[in-house]
């Protein structure tokens, strides 16, 4: 079972829900599911917030690969990328950002709880 506090990043409110059940049920705290990268970085700056699961594509002004960027380089927060755009170009912009993983949609759950397992066992990086 796990432990941490995870953001979901995510406007797909299926996509959220699911996450957020499997997650709790494996011990982990949904800190709050948000739908577009301003509200994301909203709250990785004000709350304790341990990992995110951030999609690329969001509601909104700021996508996923501008908010994980911002977050990882002022928070240190790791960042897991949840995405069905999985071209190689765009999973190599997503893991510069600093990214601790991209995980293509649709998905395997036990991928992302290892990913997530990892990301918290590695601890944050400096910025």
């Amino acid at each position: 079972m796990g432990t941490g506090k995870i953001l979901i990043v995510e406007d797909e409110d299926n996509n959220a829900a699911y996450l957020e059940i499997v997650l709790g049920h494996h011990g982990y705290s949904v800190a709050g599911i948000v739908r577009t990268g301003e509200e994301a970085l909203e709250l990785a700056a004000r709350d304790h917030i341990d990992l995110l699961l951030m999609d690329i594509r969001l509601a909104g002004k700021v996508n996923g690969i501008t908010a994980a960027e911002c977050i990882i380089r002022t928070t240190g927060i790791p960042v897991i990328f949840v995405s069905a755009y999985a071209a190689a170009e765009m999973i190599t912009q997503a893991l510069a950002t600093g990214a601790h993983d991209f995980v293509v949609k649709p998905y395997k759950m036990n991928r992302i709880l290892h990913s997530i397992a990892t990301a918290l066992n590695k601890g944050p990086e400096p910025c």
